[in-house]
């Protein structure tokens, strides 16, 4: 059984590929904070995902809130879910036509 020979262009697929997804979790991960402030009547005063220091800043909610911080996780996952969901059931509605 012959191994797999070490193939450059998948590396840089790979790399490629990575680089873009977390790029748009730090995109998803700063707009699931922003959602959060617009759902509350907040306003959003500064966004920014050019540098490593990704941040997003509001007014209008006043103290500690704990949803805001909550969101930056849970929008990214969630979309990620329903996409993989959506995958699935495109696959089991393909497959029914053949069974």
């Amino acid at each position: 059984m012959e191994r797999n020979k070490f193939n450059p262009q998948k590396v840089v697929i790979y790399a490629a590929v990575t680089i873009v997804a977390l790029f748009m979790y730090v995109i998803l991960h700063e707009l699931g904070h922003c959602i959060a402030v617009w759902l509350q009547g907040g306003i959003v005063t500064e966004f920014s995902i050019i540098d490593w220091d990704s941040h997003m800043s509001y007014k209008g909610i006043t103290g500690y809130n704990p949803l805001v911080d909550v969101m930056g996780a849970f929008f990214p996952i969630t979309l990620l879910l329903l996409f993989v969901l959506s995958l699935g059931l495109k696959a089991r509605v393909y497959m029914s036509k053949y069974l």
